[in-house]
């Protein structure tokens, strides 16, 4: 296959993956919890709040993270701002690799280890999130555990793609 097909299907691979990343780190879906007739999103930069009742009127109520030091004292604000400095680092890593492949030829192991790197701060950022947000407060109790939502699982297919893209590099 010529050079130019594998830089072809290389930057088509890491314009996937920034868009899984980019649309990961700014949608509010990483964790979802209910309870009772409400429902929880949270995501690196908001909390939203959907509660519904016996009539058809629903509210949507959002507030910045992290909250208020006087609402939650037990939030985990260092897990918080680990998991967006690495959700954050990802997408910019692979937007590096992606500009500099045009500015070098593509089989420079710099442009590789970027992807591998922007892959790995993309999923070390969700292994936080999970191991930390996705609990309940071990103090507190009362939370119920949240699961995973869309935006986590847009991280991972980045994540995933990423690690592919350094795959891809490394065997040109």
């Amino acid at each position: 296959m010529p050079m130019k097909n594998k830089k072809m299907y290389l930057s088509l691979l890491c314009v996937a993956v920034l868009a899984l990343q980019v649309a990961a780190v700014s949608t509010n879906d990483w964790t979802v919890m209910s309870q009772g007739g409400s429902k929880m999103n949270y995501g690196l930069w908001k909390t939203c709040m959907k509660t519904g009742g016996i009539t058809p009127i629903t509210a949507n109520v959002c507030i910045d993270l992290p909250p208020k030091a006087s609402l939650d004292k037990n939030f985990k604000k260092n897990s918080l701002y680990a998991a967006r400095v690495l959700a954050v680092l990802g997408p910019v890593l692979v937007a590096v690799a992606l500009l500099n492949m045009y500015m070098k030829p593509l089989a420079t192991k710099w442009n590789c280890a970027l992807l591998l790197a922007g892959a790995l701060a993309s999923l070390v950022a969700m292994a936080v999130w999970a191991a930390e947000m996705m609990n309940p407060d071990k103090g507190g109790g009362g939370n119920p555990k949240g699961s995973p939502g869309y935006s986590f699982y847009l991280n991972l297919a980045g994540g995933v793609l990423g690690l592919v893209a350094a795959w891809v590099c490394y065997k040109q």
